[in-house]
């Protein structure tokens, strides 16, 4: 929850700042949190949180059959509790897919490592790491990176791309890397702010309430 709210007030000053900037009101979709993408993936979190209490156990059945009653593509979901810190979700869809999540909370420094598997192959790695003013975090998935077509038939092209985000208040980065390997694991250490976005596809910085960056090949 602590890393959420923070994410949420750091990206939301982010937009509210990119409103006086034309190039940052678009292209900033390109390095916020991709939310929408990876919604099914971080579904333990948002209905469990980082650990399984004793409560949260003995309720667990009914949290998931109400989830998979309202969901439109959940068929069932199971959840297992592998140690005071971690514990695992599957979920089987109506697209007959089957989503296995394993979530490791490191409480000592508060830290998350969480990786997905759609059908036995990689859906979402994401992690985040308190670095003791603020938090890093950075999500690797198969993502969009461009869009084509013709005759109005819209062609979308994918690849491996990591978005990442470092911050302390209101001020830091958001990037993403298109076409790249799976990062190293934040749980190892945490570059300085320049280090981790450097070389990213897209990016972007928030210091003093003004942006620098460039996205989409625009520099500002």
């Amino acid at each position: 929850v602590a890393f959420s709210d923070a994410r949420y007030e750091f990206e939301n000053h982010a937009i509210d700042i990119s409103l006086n900037e034309e190039s940052v009101i678009y292209g900033k979709t390109l390095v916020l949190t991709p939310d929408l993408e990876v919604f099914d993936y971080l579904t333990p979190l948002h209905f469990f949180g980082e650990t399984l209490d004793d409560e949260e156990i003995v309720v667990k059945e009914m949290v998931l059959d109400m989830l998979t009653e309202h969901s439109k593509s959940f068929r069932s979901a199971d959840l297992q509790r592998e140690s005071d810190n971690s514990y695992t979700m599957t979920i089987d869809t109506e697209e007959e897919e089957q989503i296995f999540i394993q979530i490791e909370y490191h409480p000592n420094i508060d830290a998350l490592r969480l990786v997905a598997e759609n059908n036995g192959e990689h859906g979402l790695l994401f992690e985040y790491v308190n670095t003791g003013d603020g938090y890093a975090a950075q999500y690797y998935f198969n993502s969009v990176v461009g869009v084509g077509g013709t005759y109005g038939v819209q062609e979308k092209t994918m690849a491996m791309c990591v978005y990442k985000t470092i911050f302390s208040g209101k001020e830091g980065s958001c990037a993403r890397f298109d076409d790249v390997e799976e990062p190293a694991s934040l749980l190892n250490g945490v570059p300085d702010e320049q280090a981790f976005i450097e070389g990213a596809t897209h990016w972007f910085t928030l210091k003093d309430d003004k942006l620098t960056g460039e996205l989409d090949g625009i520099t500002f």
